[in-house]
């Protein structure tokens, strides 16, 4: 598994256009008028954009007249963001392109999440770890996780999991598949039966 790696990341302007560009694809937004409305149908969107502007504001040196007045506003719409949605990005959190989240809330995220990944909605993905050992979940790309399930701690899923609904995953998954439970086992069923071709609302 490859983690989205920091200069893969999406950040600024062109992160925005790009996510504001799949949502739109998703949610089938095909006029002006639609794109501009799409927040109200997907608010982690805002979530989405706030994340990618924080990314691009401490994303490299700049001089303090400069810098302090840019992070000064990403708190403010993070927390702003974050209460009119319920949905938290934090921005060390290393979100890959074409990544879609539900804005089913609540909604937490510090962790790295690979290109074209899905997540369903109230999930949690946190730190988590003993003394000397915390670290965020590492997903892979293409992962789908399910309504409600929880990953938390330095932990890696692979490249095309599945992870069904209500799950809990504390250590990493050995390899591809689907997985259901708290925690997850192997499900023995097709993918698709744990979460059957899923479609934004």
């Amino acid at each position: 598994m490859q983690p989205p790696r920091s200069g893969t990341v999406p950040a600024g302007w062109s992160g925005i256009r790009a996510d504001l560009a799949h949502y739109a694809r998703i949610h089938g937004a095909t006029t002006a008028v639609a794109k501009v409305l799409l927040p109200l149908r997907a608010p982690s969107l805002l979530a989405l954009a706030v994340y990618r502007f924080g990314r691009w504001a401490y994303g490299r040196p700049r001089p303090a007249p400069i810098a302090l007045p840019v992070k000064a506003l990403y708190r403010v719409l993070f927390w702003t963001v974050r209460k009119l949605t319920r949905v938290g990005i934090a921005q060390t959190a290393r979100i890959g392109a074409e990544v879609w989240l539900a804005s089913g809330a609540p909604l937490v995220v510090m962790a790295s999440i690979g290109r074209g990944s899905v997540l369903l909605g109230s999930n949690t993905l946190g730190s988590g770890g003993g003394p000397g050992a915390r670290g965020a979940p590492r997903l892979g790309e293409r992962v789908v996780v399910g309504p409600g399930a929880v990953l938390f701690g330095p932990i890696e899923v692979p490249d095309g999991c599945v992870i069904g609904p209500n799950s809990v995953v504390r250590e990493s998954l050995a390899a591809p598949g689907a997985y259901l439970g708290a925690p997850v086992r192997p499900f023995d069923g097709p993918p698709q039966a744990l979460i059957p071709a899923w479609r934004a609302p």
